[in-house]
């Protein structure tokens, strides 16, 4: 790593001394004795008077550096012009007189180090546009293709790739998490070939890459559904597995699938279309659930799958890998199937206690007692088109019937309450909920509360229309589904005590507003708009506020701390920003004091309040 230090005609700064005498290969440099300027690691600008000439002979000198690393050290008396290029050269960052050397050096190799990984990024990045075959999404939407794509292809614009080739894939499946598969697709000339198919986020959760990597040729004909057996075949392998049963250890086990809607989907669409669904269905459920024995239709609407010598905990977990992955090939299809899906072994069960079990699903007359007496598990709905509502129902639906623990989340002035809790009762418009006193509590101060299982896609919120602190029961109703999670932020959170100004500030321009609340790794604000909130996004910030501290001769303590803007939202006027505060251990110890005796103060509170009931 070296660092050149660029002066005009004069130089007195001692951090530029410093930090040359740190780094070996560094130079300093008088601009007006030289035209061009060689590539380094770092650049020193050390300037206190700027003009058109100086403006002009740094831009020149820059025009050829790409992703530089350039720092200014900024005089205790100085200019507006001094900010202007600065931001000219987009530079890294500002250098102030008494800023700590040590640690300025410190940031030096931590931001070389990062500027460097970087570069290479945008270099691999070249690379791959020239040779990989992809598609990118940005919030689930086409905007790129690669030429290696349309080369491989033959379509020649972006319109022609999400008509013939995005709606070949499962996009729902590639879009919702990082994911390989193979799949045969559809080319230009109508002939077949096989993909690699791969998904990956990037850093920003919105985008997506699909990398496509061409297999092998292959032109396909028409597949009969000879894999899907009868259902008299499917009770001779059940009665074989049994005989066999008695002379091995090996057990078999069956995932059920059935397809709730069918005769609704026969009376909405030609028979023509539905037993296209259906072929098309049954070569992805082939697909997706491997190492089975059979795959048996065994009535119109219900179709069972046989696995053998397999835990009760791995067949959940295909069970549930299937859920996911048909819903995904349901979402990209213009019917409306509801497909419900049980598993459960037969260690205790004979053929005919096998074949009531089977009647009792099909006829929808599972109970409570079935599932712990047989072992059977309620895997749930795999349907990507229902509303709101009716997803929401299908997942409380099953978590009561597995009995599944799940918790509720309360964020009582920044501090978050998050106990456990059971679903006792349910019932179509509302769930009757068993939970912590402490919970109950601030239940009752917020009407609302959120509900939270990993067997939900999403946190649900409800709204609580009677409780009984003393029996620790709750009716919930009202419910909807919360964007992202409800408690997303890494650390504890807390509000402060009492209104607590703060001030942003970037290259002398600043920000006034009000700490709404407050961790020891971020500060979320509200203030109202100004130009200066588009600018700072994903930028970094220096805040400054003060806390009250009882070891300050005081009361108090001012705090100026660096940050990274990391979220901003701005509705009717008035915006929210969120600061990911860097790292330093002195304001982190202040801060990591406030929100442990914040938290203190408001965990009495709700004692205090609970003595009232």
């Amino acid at each position: 790593m070296n660092i050149c230090h660029l002066y005009c005609k004069t130089t007195d700064s001692p951090q530029a001394k410093s930090i040359l005498n740190s780094f070996e290969g560094s130079v300093s440099i008088d601009i007006s004795t030289i035209e061009t300027l060689a590539s380094y690691g770092v650049y020193i600008v050390e300037v206190y008077k700027v003009d058109k000439d100086i403006s002009e002979k740094f831009k020149k000198l820059f025009e050829d550096k790409i992703d530089s690393l350039i720092y200014f050290i900024v005089p205790n008396e100085y200019s507006l012009t001094l900010f202007q290029l600065a931001f000219l050269l987009k530079a890294k960052t500002i250098i102030t007189a008494n800023q700590d050397v040590n640690r300025l050096i410190l940031k030096l190799r931590s931001d070389y180090k990062l500027n460097q990984e970087e570069h290479l990024h945008n270099m691999l990045g070249q690379i791959v546009l020239k040779t990989e075959s992809f598609i990118f999404f940005k919030n689930n939407e086409l905007t790129y293709a690669s030429q290696k794509l349309f080369d491989t292809f033959g379509w020649k614009d972006l319109s022609q790739v999400e008509k013939n080739i995005c709606k070949q894939l499962p996009l729902h499946e590639l879009l919702s998490q990082d994911t390989v598969t193979q799949q045969q697709l559809t080319l230009h000339e109508n002939s077949n070939a096989y993909f690699d198919i791969r998904s990956s986020t990037t850093e920003k959760v919105e985008e997506k890459f699909i990398f496509l990597e061409l297999l092998k040729e292959h032109v396909s004909s028409e597949d009969e559904l000879s894999f899907v057996s009868n259902r008299i075949s499917f009770i001779e392998v059940v009665k074989e597995k049994f005989i066999e049963q008695s002379i091995s250890s090996k057990k078999i086990s069956f995932m059920t699938i059935q397809i709730e809607n069918l005769k609704s989907l026969q009376n909405d669409w030609s028979k023509v279309e539905v037993e296209g669904f259906l072929k098309d269905f049954l070569f992805e459920v082939d697909k997706i659930v491997d190492k089975k024995i059979i795959l048996a239709q065994y009535d119109s609407d219900f179709y069972i799958v046989i696995f053998e010598d397999i835990t009760l905990e791995l067949l959940k977990s295909k069970a549930d890998n299937f859920q996911h992955k048909i819903s995904g090939f349901l979402s990209e299809q213009q019917f409306n199937p509801f497909i419900d899906i049980y598993a459960f072994d037969t260690t205790t069960l004979d053929l005919n206690d096998i074949l009531s079990t089977l009647g009792k699903i099909s006829n929808k007359s599972i109970t409570q007692k079935d599932i712990a007496k047989d072992k059977l598990i309620y895997i749930g709905n795999a349907h990507d088109k229902m509303d709101e509502q009716e997803s929401i129902k299908h997942l409380l639906r099953e978590v009561y019937t597995n009995s599944i623990q799940i918790k509720l989340l309360n964020i009582y002035k920044g501090l978050c309450i998050n106990t456990s809790a059971t679903i006792v009762k349910y019932n179509e418009d509302g769930v009757y909920i068993k939970f912590e006193h402490f919970q109950g509590i601030v239940m009752k101060l917020e009407k609302e509360t959120v509900l939270q299982s990993s067997s939900f896609s999403q946190d649900i919120k409800a709204k609580v229309k009677f409780i009984n602190l003393e029996k620790k029961i709750a009716l919930v109703e009202g419910f909807s589904f919360v964007n992202g999670n409800a408690n997303a932020r890494k650390y504890s959170r807390v509000s402060c005590s009492a209104r607590t100004p703060i001030i942003i500030s970037q290259f002398g321009a600043t920000l006034s507003g009000e700490i709404l609340d407050i961790s020891i790794s971020s500060i979320a604000v509200q203030l109202k708009y100004a130009k200066l909130v588009d600018h700072i996004r994903a930028d970094t910030v220096m805040l400054s506020f003060v806390l009250p501290n009882r070891n300050s001769l005081e009361g108090s303590v001012k705090i100026s701390v660096e940050a990274k803007v990391i979220l901003s939202t701005c509705k009717d006027g008035i915006c929210k920003i969120v600061c990911e505060l860097l790292k330093d251990d002195v304001n982190e110890s202040i801060l990591m004091e406030y929100v442990y005796n914040r938290q203190k103060e408001i965990i009495v509170e709700v004692k205090k309040i609970a003595r009232q009931f």
